[in-house]
């Protein structure tokens, strides 16, 4: 899988999460792609996780469920 091209297909303000084969899971937004890497930016704006393609094994945009109250 290409997943240079799958990064591009999610918009700048989407939510991605990025499973990697070592059992990682990274959340963020799109911060910069190059050819063999996608780094993110985290929820907090200060931590900018590279991840190399070869070591991804899925990603899908984060879609928080709402809480029901008790």
């Amino acid at each position: 899988m290409n997943y240079r091209l799958l990064f591009q297909e999610f918009a700048d303000t989407d939510v991605l999460q990025v499973f990697t084969t070592e059992g990682h899971i990274y959340v963020g937004r799109i911060s910069d792609l190059r050819d063999d890497w996608v780094e993110l930016r985290s929820a907090n704006g200060r931590t900018f996780p590279v991840v190399l393609y070869s070591d991804i094994s899925s990603v899908r945009p984060l879609v928080e469920e709402p809480e029901e109250a008790v």
